[in-house]
């Protein structure tokens, strides 16, 4: 069929592919789209906010993190106090530089496959 999508291959790719796309997360801070007042006290947990951040990004998608304007123009300000939560979090979970004073050294050799001696 002409002009048929395959939509498998947006979710693996082809292995010998021209081209590279990186995964895209589209998430609402609230149940939908669009801002109504009725869901001012819907405004996704901390704690899934940060699930969604890790499950994301750290598996190296983009986070297209949608936050609905209400009537002035303006993010709510449930909207806004739950991503300065997000944002102290993360911030707390990178405080520490684990890999500091690390020393890492590479070579262009593995192990004893001939394909990636010189």
């Amino acid at each position: 069929m002409a002009g048929k999508v395959h939509y498998s291959e947006f979710m693996s790719g082809h292995e010998d592919g021209e081209k590279w796309v990186p995964g895209e997360a589209d998430v609402s801070i609230r149940p939908g789209w669009f801002y109504h007042s009725v869901e001012d006290d819907k405004v996704r947990s901390l704690d899934e906010m940060v699930d969604i951040y890790y499950e994301s990004i750290g598996r190296n998608a983009t986070l297209l993190l949608n936050l609905p304007v209400d009537r002035r123009g303006l993010v709510h300000e449930n909207d806004e106090a739950r991503l300065k939560e997000l944002v102290a979090t993360i911030k707390a979970d990178f405080k520490t530089e684990l890999l500091a004073g690390a020393k890492v050294q590479a070579s262009n050799t593995r192990a004893v496959d001939s394909n990636f001696r010189t």
